[in-house]
């Protein structure tokens, strides 16, 4: 697997804090959004309702996600998880 360059993987990083503002803010606003833009996880289609029974945006979401997996190491969680940003807020 390849290293992101640090140039791009310092501006990459803080991506994951604005999902997780977005998803924080939107939550006090209305729920029903906050649950369906939660669906940036991809844990979901993969596990709990499968890849191929989701309509088309979320099977590109998750093939993108997985081919950007075979190439770069855990781009999900070092870019796009809005659950380690919260958990990495408090520390």
């Amino acid at each position: 697997q390849r290293k992101i360059p640090s140039e791009i993987h310092d501006k990459l990083k803080w991506l994951k804090y604005v999902i997780f503002l977005v998803l924080l803010v939107t939550s006090f606003y209305s729920m029903e959004l906050a649950e369906q833009l939660a669906e940036v996880e991809p844990f979901k289609t993969t596990f709990l309702v499968g890849v191929w029974n989701r309509s088309w945006p979320f099977v590109t979401f998750w093939v993108v996600l997985f081919a950007a997996s075979l190439i770069v190491e855990r781009p999900f969680c070092k870019s796009l998880c809005p659950l380690g940003a919260s958990l990495a807020i408090p520390s």
